[in-house]
């Protein structure tokens, strides 16, 4: 997420530095609108998508490479 935020901002000019809140403000964004995809799937289908597998999935994933993040920079 954090290197698709670093790409959107240096698209719109802003350097993509670690320093910069800009960047981290965009990947918290992508962040955010990933759980909105994860509501709107589990409203739309809840039998492909379980409510509590989705957000566990989704969790799963993205805390670790959150946590990853901010230790590799």
């Amino acid at each position: 997420m954090q290197l698709l935020a670093a790409r959107l901002a240096r698209r719109a000019g802003v350097p993509a530095t670690p320093d910069h809140l800009v960047v981290y403000g965009i990947g918290m964004a992508l962040r955010v609108a990933g759980v909105g995809l994860i509501w709107l799937a589990v409203t739309i289908d809840r039998a492909a998508f379980p409510p509590g597998a989705a957000a566990l999935g989704y969790l799963g994933t993205l805390l670790p490479l959150l946590w990853l993040e901010t230790r590799l920079t």
